[in-house]
């Protein structure tokens, strides 16, 4: 029989800190054995005892430290070692990467917000994530919801992902944030920062990739949350995921409703408009040795309520209301095949689409009534339709990683705002290559050449560098970048008894330059983590895309056009400073300010 399998003995075991060789007290440890399961606690120098036979399965969780699990053998050694879960360095992130990295040697500054940030905010959307993150600006646009700004660039020039799929229809630009959830979201990567090589037009700015759970690796696992606030919030969710060996099944659901709110309260108007959303989704990966995949599907539907005051027009018997529909699918499928340690095939496509409804109603309040208003120019739909492809093949040799591909982008809007029917189409090839010459200095140039079907595509380049000095890292990067209007900017008629937006057929590409430095400062004392980081850049954009306005005599607004400013490049030019502390999971301590210059033409 082989030494230890089953000798009955008493035996004692030391946790301790991987990193310092520290005791770990207190811990909580589960005992697997013959006999049953026996909890334990380790005492004050970390020590815990083991009585009866062996093997034993142990669990070990404590508050700082990554769940350990073991088998012991008589023969084992008698100390154990905890690895300290410090999340900044573990985060694994893949957005504009040429292989996966954890965040920390990254050759882009990434922030990541994982579940434990989502659940601390105690949010349903990305808007509610996102607000009082350093360089993040949030603007709140109409019924057009909630926008994005990154460094000084607004929502168009931010690149918005699902899984690394670009999600479709934008509104004057910009995605409203409020319709993206979390309810099925592992983690969030944005980098600040042009990534135009690898993810194309209207990445000038950043990119923000919204990483969904692929379930759990429990057998069955389900989840229900409600979400209540006094201001008139009542959302719910649910979700349950299944493990059958390498297959993982997840469905979930959730429900959201804010009641609307104005200061003042006799009146009809909202200041915020109620709403409601109904989201379900599902999800199904495979997981095996060397092939990975993954099929994914959500769906939004909302309604948007924009009533209006009492009128004198109907003796204040009566009013117009708008009611805004929104549906909103995205779906994907993606492929990964390792062929090896070093190289990987990974294969991505998806499919959004977004229908935009508004109805106006004439309303009689004495009657309690509601009727379509018969003129057409107050009822309105748009359709927009995104595929997109991209296969990408990373390699990874000594002293160079490889990442080459082509990327398919084509989209369709449909509606009488657009004038009808109208394409776009963008398909690309790009590689990016990540050299380290010696052990401390890595740099990364890109390409990525492209043929538009309405624009004369430029040469898209950058390059990064990245220098490690002990606890120091030194990031200094130069990128051009690419933006073609949007069905939008292009061919919209918007004029209705408030606006009078017209768009441009004529409009030229953008183009931008980005300059951009950081130094951080990283130090790791046990289980705490210590940051410093100090950002500074500059965007140039020649050929950007504005309003030109239409004023009367009296200086009120007749209507807005697109149009391209010329003969000056718009500017973006600001600096930040970060610091954050993380003790431990229970305590985050993360402060900062910037300043950021934006050009007034």
């Amino acid at each position: 029989m082989p030494s230890g399998l089953l000798s009955a003995q008493q035996k004692v075991f030391t946790l301790i800190n991987k990193n310092t060789g520290e005791y770990v007290p207190f811990a909580s440890l589960s005992l697997e054995q013959n006999k049953g399961i026996k909890n334990v606690l380790s005492d004050s120098r970390g020590q815990f005892h083991m009585e009866g036979s062996f093997p034993v399965i142990v669990h070990v969780i404590c508050l700082g430290y990554k769940t350990l699990t073991d088998t012991l053998y008589n023969n084992s050694a008698s100390t154990i070692e905890l690895v300290p879960d410090v999340f900044k360095l573990d985060e694994v992130v893949v957005t504009g990467q040429v292989t996966p990295r954890k965040s920390d040697r990254s050759i882009y500054n990434v922030q990541v917000l994982t579940k434990k940030d989502i659940e601390l905010k105690a949010t349903e959307n990305l808007s509610g994530l996102l607000s009082n993150e350093l360089n993040i600006g949030l603007t709140q646009q109409g019924v057009l919801g909630r926008s994005v700004s990154i460094r000084g660039l607004s929502g168009e020039y931010i690149k918005i992902l699902l899984n690394g799929m670009p999600v479709a229809g934008r509104q004057l630009g910009i995605i409203d944030l409020d319709q993206i959830s979390l309810t099925n979201v592992d983690h969030i990567e944005i980098i600040e920062g042009p990534l135009s090589v690898i993810y194309g037009s209207s990445a000038i700015g950043g990119a923000i990739n919204i990483i969904t759970s692929q379930g759990t690796d429990e057998k069955v696992r389900a989840d229900i949350g409600a979400h209540y606030e006094t201001a008139g919030v009542y959302n719910a969710n649910a979700k349950i995921f299944f493990a059958l060996k390498n297959h993982h099944i997840g469905v979930y659901a959730s429900r959201n409703f804010f009641a609307g709110f104005n200061p003042q309260k006799n009146t009809r108007f909202d200041l915020w408009k109620p709403k409601l959303q109904y989201i379900p989704g599902l999800t199904y990966s495979y997981r095996g040795k060397k092939f990975r995949s993954e099929v994914y599907a959500e769906y939004l539907y909302e309604e948007l309520r924009d009533k209006d005051s009492l009128s004198s027009a109907y003796f204040y018997e009566g009013a117009d209301d708008r009611y805004y529909y929104t549906k909103r699918l995205n779906s994907g499928l993606n492929l990964n095949y390792q062929f090896n340690k070093t190289s990987n095939l990974t294969f991505q496509t998806g499919y959004s689409f977004y229908t935009k409804i508004k109805n106006s109603y004439h309303v009689d309040l004495v009657n309690l009534e509601k009727s379509l208003i018969s003129n057409p120019e107050f009822q309105d739909t748009t359709r927009f339709r995104l595929l997109s492809q991209r296969l990408s093949f990373t390699r990874k040799l000594k002293h160079v990683e490889i990442l080459t591909g082509y990327d398919f982008n084509m989209e369709n809007g449909e509606g009488k705002r657009i004038a009808g029917e109208q394409n776009i189409g963008d398909y690309a090839i790009y590689s990016s290559f990540i050299i380290s010459p010696v052990k401390n200095i890595e740099f990364q140039p890109g390409l990525r050449l492209s043929y538009n079907t309405k624009y004369t595509a430029p040469l898209v380049y950058s390059f990064n560098l990245k220098y490690n000095l002990s606890n120091f890292r030194f990031r200094t990067s130069y990128a051009k970048g690419f933006r073609t209007p949007s069905l939008k900017e292009l061919y919209m008629e918007f004029i209705d008894q408030n606006h009078h937006v017209y768009g441009n057929e004529y409009l030229s590409a953008e183009t931008a330059y980005n300059y951009s430095i950081s130094a951080e400062y990283i130090k790791t004392y046990g289980r705490h983590n210590l940051n410093f980081r100090l950002d500074m850049y500059l965007n140039n954009i020649r050929n950007k895309i504005d309003f030109l306005y239409n004023l009367d005599a009296l200086g009120n607004l007749i209507s807005a056009k697109y149009f391209n400013l010329s003969g000056e490049d718009y500017q973006s030019i600001g600096t930040s400073f970060i610091s954050d502390l993380y003790f431990n999971q229970s305590f985050n301590f993360k402060a900062g300010i910037s300043y950021t210059g934006i050009s007034s033409l």
